[in-house]
């Protein structure tokens, strides 16, 4: 076996290990019952899997998760804790997820996607939930919603002042 098919055999091999791992994830959110603020065995290994796939497995789970035949209370529960993940790398396909899911037309779906922004705390996502407000025909989602877009507007700004007081201190960070 030459150098190339070695790496096409490697790359299928990882290909099958990611596949697998989210079929995982994703029957375990299937028979898992969340709480919020609560770590459990879905977001664990969630978080491992975003860690090792970084964003070609966020990406691999959005294509699963904005499928039509998505059961859309697993995609709520998997899209609130994508948004509670710290991992740089990932974080725009993330965004761009709960971004998508903001217009499921299960209302669950679309209450998750709204958390998972306000956690994202990215401020390009600002106009997007905005506009899912605008469009919200459910008054209690809507009214959940704009408790999101205040707590994505507090997080944008803790993230502003904390950015300035380190700017003023030269980097380090206050106790």
């Amino acid at each position: 076996m030459n150098a190339v098919q070695q790496d096409q055999l490697g790359a299928h091999r990882g290909g099958c290990r990611l596949a697998v791992e989210s079929d995982t994830i994703f029957a375990l959110a299937a028979c898992e019952v969340f709480e919020d603020g609560m770590e459990n065995r879905t977001s664990r290994t969630l978080r491992r899997f975003v860690e090792r796939y970084s964003d070609v497995g966020v990406k691999h789970l959005a294509a699963r998760l904005l499928a039509e035949s998505m059961n859309q209370g697993v995609a709520a529960d998997i899209v609130r804790v994508l948004g509670s993940i710290e991992h740089r790398p990932s974080h725009d396909d993330r965004v761009l997820i709960a971004e998508r899911l903001l217009h499921s037309d299960w209302p669950v779906a679309r209450d998750a996607a709204a958390v998972a922004l306000s956690d994202l705390a990215d401020e390009r996502s600002v106009p997007a939930l905005q506009r899912a407000i605008n469009a919200e025909t459910i008054p209690a989602l809507r009214a959940d919603m704009v408790d999101s877009l205040r707590e994505l507007n507090r997080a944008i700004e803790a993230a502003k002042s904390q950015a300035s007081r380190l700017n003023r201190h030269g980097g380090s960070q206050l106790s």
